[in-house]
């Protein structure tokens, strides 16, 4: 009995405590100033054309070296089947430091969904490369994990990768019969040209059993209609999250993105 009326009260107390606590607020309120305005990355408002499923979700954000700006998300296709090159499963796509879109729109293709009859597709939101430098469409892999080198050029997309050895030929041994998904990496320089991929695990490791290697987890799998982002200059004291969104620091700018707010 007395055990519990302890649960009780200390309960009760972590409640008081957790509503007396602030939310950090703003960015602006925390000295942060915009450099930008805001940046409707996939918006359908903005541009009708830009490809939204409305399914956004596994948002990355990270800033190279040379302070261009690499967003990434998963937005997948409400039937992959019927539409396969609208499945935007593991995407990204580059900003330089004033908001200025740097990726170029970009023919896609898929030897899996060309076998069924899909044409290619052309946007600004990539995925993995070929050998040849041919972009793979957004729906070999899933679940994105974006990141840059702050000391040094180059930046990354990691993703678990389903469809991948079916698009890129070198990855082949990577699936038989007994392998489930495994993580991969495509590597960019800091400009988002491709350099290669990487695989996270031996060919040998991936098909020792069917089940998946999922890469690791590290950002928000809330889903979203679309993405909003704002770049900010330098500015103390720097909060590690405000205004309910996703923000990361970097030496004299931060890129923010804000995935509640209606794009």
């Amino acid at each position: 009995m007395n055990n519990h009326a302890l649960l009780v009260v200390a309960l009760a107390a972590s409640i008081t405590t957790a509503v007396a606590q602030k939310l950090p607020g703003t960015p602006e309120d925390n000295g942060l100033t915009p450099k930008s305005e805001t940046i409707y990355v996939n918006s359908q408002t903005t541009d009708p054309t830009t490809l939204n499923n409305f399914n956004t979700e596994s948002l990355g954000v990270a800033i190279s070296s040379s302070g261009n700006i690499i967003v990434g998300w998963e937005d997948d296709a409400e039937d992959a089947e019927a539409t396969p090159m609208l499945d935007a499963e593991a995407v990204w796509t580059m900003y330089d430091s004033a908001g200025v879109q740097l990726t170029p729109a970009t023919k896609q293709t898929s030897v899996v969904a060309a076998a069924l009859g899909a044409e290619p597709i052309t946007n600004k939101f990539l995925s993995y490369f070929r050998a040849d430098k041919s972009a793979v469409f957004g729906g070999s892999s899933w679940g994105p994990k974006i990141k840059a080198n702050p000391f040094g050029d180059g930046v990354g997309m990691g993703a678990s990768s389903f469809y991948l050895s079916e698009e890129v030929v070198e990855f082949a041994p990577w699936d038989d019969s007994n392998s489930g998904d495994f993580p991969s990496v495509q590597l960019l320089d800091g400009q988002g040209n491709p350099i290669k991929i990487l695989a996270g695990v031996s060919a040998a490791y991936a098909t020792s059993s069917s089940s998946s290697i999922r890469i690791r987890y590290s950002s928000s799998t809330t889903r979203t209609r679309g993405i909003a982002m704002l770049v900010y200059s330098f500015g103390y004291p720097r909060p590690k999250n405000a205004g309910g969104g996703f923000q990361v620091p970097f030496f004299g700018q931060q890129a923010y993105i804000n995935p509640w707010r209606p794009c």
